[in-house]
């Protein structure tokens, strides 16, 4: 089937997705037995655990990205450095065509001859890649994490098989969060559950902002990390989904340079072996630079 453009396939979506709920509300878990989460700030609390426990990864998959300008396909490399760090690559046959760049400070997109480069906020990555998400928010959904971790706001409830809470940050901006807890946990008490998101609403003053699935847990190195996830962003007509196919937690910048080698100074290494590095590919790159 083809569409004819971002919105509709995100209408559709958004009916499959609300038929495949509705159709089986026999198939809606019951509560966990060992009882429920009743503090906010408990899930609160899981979340940021994570956080602080997930600093780096680099993972390797594919990425299929719809927006304004048409569609994006291929390979997938990324490397992610909490909070703001990230590098995503997509390539076909080898060679890479999109490359999104950003120190936390500034965004960078090469494509072709041309390196686009603006400041790392949601507007500006709007403007370089389509995708309307600040660097620290790229970065805490790609390595599966959660780009809101604010004050609760009301209290935790069970939904339809899933907790859910609504948290506020400091800027006002909201976010509805739904997670799933591990059917291994069923019998826990709630002090030793760890629901893991499987939805994730952004709304800011404008409205919704983004809608981000997580799907098909697995554990690496002792830590649950989603399979998939599929980033909707309407206001923009953006579509992306992700898939891992290899994960591997870890600093993703080489080592330096042992000082100890003595061949280091007759064979010495580039000027920057960091992958967050903002800078075009080759001097003839030519630069653009946007603001917002």
């Amino acid at each position: 089937m083809k569409f004819g453009s971002v919105a509709r396939r995100t209408a559709l979506w958004a009916v499959g997705c609300a038929i495949a709920a509705g159709g089986c509300s026999s198939c809606v878990r019951g509560a966990p037995r060992g009882g429920l989460i009743t503090d906010a700030s408990r899930i609160s609390a899981v979340l940021s655990q994570r956080a602080t426990r997930v600093r780096a990864l680099r993972a390797h998959g594919s990425a299929d990205i719809y927006n304004r300008e048409g569609r994006k396909r291929g390979d997938l490399d990324i490397a992610v450095r909490a909070p703001d760090h990230i590098r995503f690559d997509i390539s076909a046959f080898g060679v890479s065509f999109f490359s999104l760049v950003s120190d936390g400070t500034r965004f960078g997109l090469l494509q072709g001859n041309q390196f686009i480069v603006g400041p790392a906020r949601a507007c500006a990555a709007q403007r370089i890649a389509g995708i309307a998400l600040e660097a620290r928010e790229i970065a805490a959904v790609l390595s599966g994490g959660v780009p809101v971790i604010g004050a609760p706001v009301g209290p935790v409830r069970w939904e339809e098989g899933r907790y859910v809470v609504d948290l506020r940050t400091n800027e006002g901006n909201t976010a509805r969060i739904e997670l799933e807890l591990p059917s291994d946990q069923d019998a826990l008490p709630p002090d030793r559950q760890t629901p893991r998101v499987s939805r994730m609403v952004l709304r800011d003053l404008r409205g919704p902002r983004a809608d981000i699935r997580y799907e098909s847990y697995r554990v690496v190195q002792g830590e649950a990390y989603p399979d998939r996830v599929r980033v909707l962003i309407p206001r923009d007509e953006v579509d992306m989904q992700v898939r891992f196919d290899r994960i591997e937690p870890g600093d993703p910048t080489p080592a330096a340079p042992d000082i100890n080698d003595p061949l280091a100074e007759d064979n010495p290494r580039p000027a920057s072996n960091d992958p967050f590095r903002v800078a075009p590919a080759q001097p003839t790159n030519e630069v653009i630079p946007v603001d917002c």
